[in-house]
């Protein structure tokens, strides 16, 4: 015959409840608990062993979900070179040369905006000036 303590529910006072009957009796309010066969055995259970068996258990479902999580195929993808448009920069050079050149000139980091505007208008100037002698050759 194996004796569970446990608390009576009703005053607080501490109980002997025996495995093997159906109910326990508090000797000091006189209530009459019903004790069932898992609720004798689950005061049973060593706190400490369980604690450390979840800590494993949830060690363990980490490790299993790190190793199931999705690590995507690494597959070669051939780098793509950037597409540079030389037809029709050499177009714009022979046709439209100031285009091309006030692109180039407003794209570089290394001058001054002022320094940009100066060229800018030079370039359209020059161009205006070839324009403008061509047409007198007719």
């Amino acid at each position: 015959m194996k004796l569970i303590q446990t608390i009576c529910p009703h005053c607080g006072a501490p109980l002997k409840v025996d495995e093997s009957m159906k109910q326990a009796v508090c000797e000091y309010c006189g209530m009459t608990i019903l004790v069932e066969h898992e609720a004798a055995q689950s005061a049973e259970i060593d706190s400490e062993q369980a604690g450390y068996d979840f800590e494993k258990g949830r060690q363990r479902a980490q490790a299993e979900l790190a190793r199931q999580t999705y690590q995507p195929r690494q597959t070669y993808t051939p780098v793509q070179p950037k597409k540079r448009h030389t037809f029709w920069w050499v177009m714009g050079w022979i046709f439209i040369f100031p285009i091309p050149a006030t692109i180039l000139i407003v794209r570089s980091k290394k001058l001054h905006w002022i320094l940009k505007l100066v060229l800018v208008a030079a370039v359209w100037g020059l161009y205006f000036i070839i324009a403008m002698a061509g047409g007198k050759g007719s």
